[in-house]
Order: C-alpha cells, then sequence, then structure tokens
C-alpha cells in the first residue's frame, strides 16, 4: 500500500476549507498552555494537537495510575506507572509531526506559573482543585492572558472564559469601559478545599470530561480565530443526565479586592519580579549570560555550546552566586540568568537585586522564562 506523504495542506484540508489559509495560519502561530494531564485535558490537547496549534505546554507532576485509565483516554494499563506529560508527549508529536509539545513535569506554584505563563497566549485550566484554579486566574490576569476554565462534578460541568487582554489598552475610558468581572468578583471568599467532593470521593462519568474538554478546546480556537467567544461574566452549565445547557451570569464588583483593588498583588514579591521573566532575546548578543546550574549540568548541555561563540556565557552555580557580587558591578549588563526550566534563574535575579539594587540599573537583570529545557 503506498505512503501517501504527509503535508500540512493535506493534514488540515478540511481545515482550511472551511477556514481558509489564514484562519489556518493563525491556529499554527498560536502558543497554548493546558495545566492539568487529567480527564479534561486529554480532549483538550487532542483535539488542539489535531487543530494544528504548533505549540503547546503541558503542566502535571502525576504518574499514570489505574484509576485513571476510565476517563483518561490516551493512556494504556501498560503505562501506569509512567510520568503523564512524558507519555502524552510521546503520542501526540506522532499523531501531528508538525507539532511541538514542552512539557512541565511540576507541581504549579506562583513561581513557576510566572515563568511558564508569559511563553503562551492563552491558558486552559483543566485542574480539580480551587487552589491552583485561584493560582491560574490570577496570573492570567495579572500576565493579561486568556483563561479558558473548566471544571466537573458528576454529571455536572461547567465553563468559563476571561479575557484580561483589555487591561492592555492605554486609554483610560475605554479601559473603564470595557472592564469586566473576574472570577474573584463571583467568588468573594476563595473555597476552602474539601467544600466538594473530588471525583474519587464522589464519582465521575467519562463522556462529561469529554465534552467538558471539547468545549473548551472549540472556546480556544474561537479565541486564537478571532471568533465570538463565551464572554467575562457568564458561565455555561452543562448537566448531562439531564441534557441541559444554561448560561448564567455574573457581574464586575466594584469591591473586588483583587481586579479592583489589587490587594492580593501588593502582598506578593514574586509579581513585581515578573517583568524581568523574558523569552530568548533575539539580540542574545548584547546580554551577560550567567548560567545557574551546576558546573556538570553547564558542561554537558548543547544550548550552551550553541550559543557560546556568538556571546558572553558563565556559569556561575546558584548556592555561589552571592560570594560573585563584584562581576555584577564590574561587567557591563544587561545580564540574563539562566538554568533548567527558570526556576533557579528567577530565584538569582532576586538574590542579586536584594543584595545590590540600588548600584545597577533597574534594566540590567533578566530571567530567561521556561529556562533552557523550554527553548533549547
Amino acid at each position: 500500500m503506498p505512503t501517501i506523504p504527509i503535508t500540512p495542506e493535506n493534514y488540515w484540508q478540511r481545515q482550511i476549507t472551511l477556514l481558509g489559509q489564514k484562519g489556518q495560519q493563525k491556529i499554527q502561530e498560536a502558543k497554548v498552555l493546558i495545566v492539568g494531564a487529567g480527564g479534561l485535558g486529554h480532549p483538550c490537547l487532542q483535539y488542539l494537537v489535531a487543530a494544528g496549534i504548533s505549540t503547546i505546554g503541558l503542566v502535571d507532576f502525576d504518574k499514570i495510575a489505574l484509576s485513571n485509565l476510565q476517563r483518561q483516554v490516551l493512556f494504556s494499563p501498560e503505562e501506569i506507572g509512567e510520568k503523564k506529560v512524558k507519555i502524552l508527549k510521546d503520542k501526540m508529536e506522532k499523531m501531528n509531526p508538525f507539532c511541538q509539545i514542552m512539557t512541565y513535569d511540576t507541581y504549579l506554584d506562583l513561581e513557576k506559573a510566572l515563568e511558564i505563563f508569559p511563553l503562551y497566549d492563552l491558558i486552559l485550566d483543566c485542574t480539580d482543585n480551587f487552589t491552583t484554579k485561584f493560582l491560574i486566574h490570577d496570573c492570567c490576569w495579572y500576565l493579561k492572558k486568556v483563561l479558558i476554565q473548566g471544571s466537573v462534578y458528576q454529571y455536572e460541568g461547567q465553563l468559563l472564559c476571561f479575557d484580561f487582554r483589555e487591561r492592555e489598552n492605554k486609554n483610560k475610558k475605554e479601559k473603564e469601559k470595557n472592564k469586566r468581572p473576574c472570577w474573584r468578583c463571583l467568588w468573594k471568599k476563595q473555597p476552602e478545599e474539601g467544600c466538594t467532593g473530588t471525583c474519587a470521593q464522589v464519582g465521575v462519568l467519562g463522556p462529561i470530561l469529554g465534552v467538558l474538554g471539547n468545549m473548551m478546546a472549540m472556546e480556544a480556537l474561537k479565541v486564537i480565530l478571532e471568533k465570538p467567544f463565551l464572554e467575562n461574566g457568564k458561565c455555561v452549565f452543562v448537566d448531562l443526565l439531564s441534557l441541559s445547557f444554561q448560561e448564567r451570569k455574573f457581574t464586575l464588583n466594584s469591591e473586588c479586592l483583587f481586579c479592583q483593588q489589587e490587594v492580593a498583588l501588593s502582598k506578593n514579591d514574586l509579581f513585581k519580579n515578573k517583568s524581568k521573566v523574558i523569552g530568548l532575546p533575539n539580540n542574545l548578543q548584547d546580554f551577560f549570560l550567567i548560567d545557574v546550574r551546576t558546573t556538570e549540568e553547564f558542561d554537558s548541555c548543547s544550548f550552551v555550546k550553541k550559543y557560546q561563540n556568538s556571546t558572553t556565557i558563565k556559569n556561575i552555580p546558584l548556592n555561589i552566586l552571592e560570594e560573585n557580587l563584584s562581576l555584577f558591578l564590574k561587567e557591563k549588563g544587561p545580564f540574563l540568568f539562566l538554568c533548567s526550566q527558570g526556576v533557579r534563574s528567577l530565584q538569582a535575579l532576586k538574590k542579586i537585586e536584594n543584595k545590590i539594587t540600588n548600584e545597577i540599573p533597574n534594566d540590567s537583570l533578566y530571567s530567561l522564562g521556561g529556562g533552557i529545557q523550554g527553548w533549547s
């Protein structure tokens, strides 16, 4: 049987017929981050990969368990015990040879979110606990990202979208006019964990996750294609037992401590450092690179070897960084800190800022978001 050559044109022929080349180009140029590789993450990932998103990030630290297989349908029994992100990356890149899956095998905290989120255009929240959902929401608001959020409970699910790009508007009148509610306008007090049962406690049927996950993927494509999508302040409730769909609304809370008064942000130093987290600069040769990994990591890194002839790269492991403060006073910046995934480099930036903040220009220290793994 002859092998048909796979090209972008024949792979996405049906989509191109519907959307045109320009529409397909928008999809292929988009960068989407999916947080959570569980029952919601599976349909989101599978359909966005198939649609042609060229770069998809996947955040999850969990391993495949037997109880996952009933709803996380891309996994097989022989893969139990393997890392979820590794298995999904391998399968999705085989399914779509034009897609790159960036994996983050990590628990998501505020520091990691501020390193990873800037690398993507929109964020899909496929997590299953309030703590992480509020963290994702808060970071998307701060970073002016689009957030698509899904959640399920037994036979039911809900879908919300938050477009925080309106905060980019420099026109004060237009900005005020376009203000829409955030999630904390709805939840004046963050619910405590355990106030609702988990899937393990109350059970769940796989198809509700498939429906909600596919709705999330569709909203993501509508955002990318610049078509009307679910507005801030609207929530779609799905009940598959009664086969009903309802849209409910909530309004902007003028006293919201988060989006109106920014109390939560003012208490957190990490938000203040966000502007110092950047992608790989086009003018990399203008930076003095400081690699804060161990000597062993530095010596075996192909990324370092690729760039060490075109720019200055110095290895100063994080644990001895403060012994080298004179370097930052003597050498001309800007300095770009590097590490594997962007965690240690941000710690290095804060260490140096705290030590010599008044002796070097404010715009001379940066951290590579996503780290060397994210850009190599």
